[in-house]
């Protein structure tokens, strides 16, 4: 039987289908409680599959392990015709998957033979991969000759400062990549790592579009202050074909002195054109400058209940003059800026008054979430 879209929502469902020719399929297999032998069948019905050329598998929230994850990754590679694949083994409170170094680099080497490839998301949150893993999970990506999007979710992994460099360093590879989204929240990743991390994505030459986040606090979470904030824009900066970029520093240690250096290291990337960056606490405020009706978006900020010492959070009328003389000299389209308790009503109309004298600025619009 030959069909193009098969949903499949069950392993049983699974087993009984013979769509063996289709391209398009999605198991969406979430919070179903499957372990490794259960994840070793699955992988069986996956080789039949040698059609395929989008695959979605989700086994969110279940408990497949180490075995399991090997298990998928070795299906895998009879499906080598694949040019969007998308994996979510990430877990929550209703299921953990126990993924750590062994499964990561498991599915590393999974990744070795997809030359059509080129769209990927691996999405390994609330896992434990760690540095190596992460390191190994990326190695062989310079083998998807055709990658042009990509997408990794390794939030809270224990990264740390070797992994995230490693995993930038191998995503660096990627001489096709022109989409690429990281969320690296809580990873403990410091300033230590920054410019290493910000150069090995500078070798994605043809890099357009960058979503960062780096988000996070306490010392089992992200830690990046002045110091890192200005190597990370330091090094972005080399990105020569970049031309929108996001970066989430929320709940970070950054002080005016660093905020506006990092503006004005950013604002050196000679092609950029749409610049978002995120300094906020709990819910922030944003603003948006643009010249085109079609960028216009809300943007909506997770509730949190944690708090930088007040120290860290305080701009004076000086910082926010410094980081608006840094970009209205530049020559960006939409500028988004998104903040909460580091900044007061006076500082904003030092920000409206300097950003509209942007020649590309024809609408300056304030959101209070």
């Amino acid at each position: 039987m030959s069909s193009k879209n098969i949903n499949i929502k069950s392993l049983q469902d699974f087993i009984n289908s013979n769509y063996f020719d289709c391209q398009e399929l999605s198991l969406n297999f979430k919070g179903r409680n499957y372990d490794a032998n259960q994840a070793q069948i699955l992988a069986k019905q996956i080789e039949k599959y040698k059609s395929l050329e989008m695959l979605k598998l989700d086994l969110n929230s279940n408990c497949i392990g180490q075995e399991g994850a090997i298990f998928i990754s070795q299906s895998l590679t009879q499906c080598k015709n694949l040019r969007n694949l998308i994996i979510i083994l990430s877990s929550d409170s209703y299921g953990f998957n126990y993924i750590s170094e062994i499964g990561a680099n498991g599915l590393g080497q999974g990744l070795a033979n997809f030359q059509k490839l080129q769209h990927l998301e691996i999405n390994l949150r609330y896992n434990t991969i760690g540095s190596n893993g992460a390191i190994n999970l990326v190695k062989q990506l310079k083998n998807c000759s055709n990658l042009q999007q990509l997408i990794f979710n390794l939030k809270n992994n224990s990264l740390l400062d070797k992994g995230a460099i490693g995993l930038a360093e191998g995503i660096g590879e990627c001489s096709q990549l022109i989409h690429l989204k990281l969320y690296l929240k809580y990873n403990n990743i410091g300033d230590q790592a920054c410019y290493g991390f910000g150069i090995g994505l500078s070798k994605c030459r043809s890099l357009e579009r960058l979503f960062v986040d780096l988000s996070g606090q306490d010392h089992e979470y992200n830690r990046i202050g002045d110091m890192g904030a200005i190597q990370l824009g330091k090094s972005l900066s080399n990105c020569y074909r970049l031309k929108n970029l996001e970066i989430k520093l929320n709940q970070q240690p950054i002080n005016q002195e660093g905020a506006s250096i990092l503006f004005q290291q950013l604002t050196n990337a000679k092609s950029l054109k749409v610049l978002a960056v995120h300094l906020g606490f709990i819910i922030p405020m944003g603003y948006e400058f643009t010249n085109n009706q079609s960028f216009r978006s809300r943007y909506q900020s997770r509730r949190s209940v944690q708090f930088l010492p007040r120290q860290f959070r305080c701009i004076d009328n000086q910082g926010v003059f410094d980081m608006a003389k840094q970009l209205a000299n530049s020559s960006l389209f939409v500028i988004k800026l998104y903040f909460k308790e580091t900044i007061n009503r006076d500082q904003i109309a030092i920000l409206k008054e300097m950003l509209k004298k942007i020649g590309t600025l024809v609408d300056l619009k304030v959101e209070k979430n």
